[in-house]
């Protein structure tokens, strides 16, 4: 039997929790369906901390290894890379390292977005996207409510972010129309700054702290996207980041999904 292990750049997806979710309407559940399909090929499936890469066929990185990866080990010799892959998700204002080139020289294939390299190489770079669902939700809920935002609080100094353009967007109605908008998301409740500034670290202290709601229109979490989505007639859907060739994510599939209007940028 071959195997397959997951190297993930962040180890909330460890312990297989990102192979686990059965349900469609969950974000990973491509994943869940992934390891089904190897399972009847016979190929064994899991994250590095329950099978390490020595013991695997294959390693699959789940974004680009953190920075000083490489710095700290010599360069992988051919026979690692001819079993080593990479794939990409995030966009570069979340993660620059990935778009690195000189790391991508590590890795046998580069699944990613991003047209640009697709277009450059496309021996070594295979266009993935963020695999989504086309079923509409079913549930009948009145639509009763106007407008609605579903985001989580999150800021990044870049030319490229559209985070600022939600932030200003949710002023705006909070200013013109808070009757007609609800704000749902995680992060609201606390103070935020730039994730790629030296106060970083402060916004993981603030998330042990009790929540505030700094947002007049915020109503909290939101349990269940999709139910909650079909209760509005538009969504604000602004995508994380703009001038990606490539770059989608759930977002406006959502909207399709809920029956609801959409308000994009991406």
């Amino acid at each position: 039997m071959k195997k397959i292990t997951f190297i993930n750049s962040d180890p909330f997806f460890d312990k297989n929790y990102m192979f686990m979710h059965e349900k469609p309407d969950h974000m990973l559940f491509p994943l869940f369906a992934l390891k089904q399909e190897l399972q009847k090929r016979n190929i064994e499936v899991h994250t590095s901390d329950l099978l390490p890469k020595k013991d695997a066929d294959y390693i699959v990185y789940n974004e680009a290894p953190k920075k000083n990866f490489f710095k700290k080990r010599l360069t992988p010799t051919e026979d690692e890379k001819k079993k080593s892959f990479l794939m990409l998700l995030e966009c570069p204002i979340i993660r620059p390292d990935n778009f690195n080139e000189h790391y991508h020289s590590y890795f046998k294939k580069v699944f990613t977005w991003d047209d640009g390299l697709v277009l450059k190489n496309n021996k070594k770079y295979i266009k993935l996207n963020f695999t989504q669902s086309f079923k509409k939700s079913t549930k009948n809920i009145a639509r009763d409510r106007f407008c609605v935002c579903v985001s989580g609080n999150k800021k990044v100094k870049h030319t490229n972010e559209l985070y600022s353009k939600r932030l200003e967007i949710i002023k705006w109605f909070e200013s013109n129309d808070l009757s007609n908008f609800d704000l749902y998301g995680r992060g609201w409740g606390h103070m935020k700054f730039n994730s790629n500034t030296i106060l970083r670290p402060f916004n993981r202290i603030f998330t042990y702290l009790p929540e505030y709601k700094f947002r007049s229109s915020w109503r909290g979490p939101a349990e269940n996207k999709l139910e909650l989505l079909q209760r509005y007639k538009f969504n604000i859907c602004i995508e994380n980041a703009k001038n990606y060739h490539g770059y989608i994510t759930e977002k406006i599939f959502d909207s399709f999904r809920a029956g609801c209007i959409p308000i994009y940028s991406g």
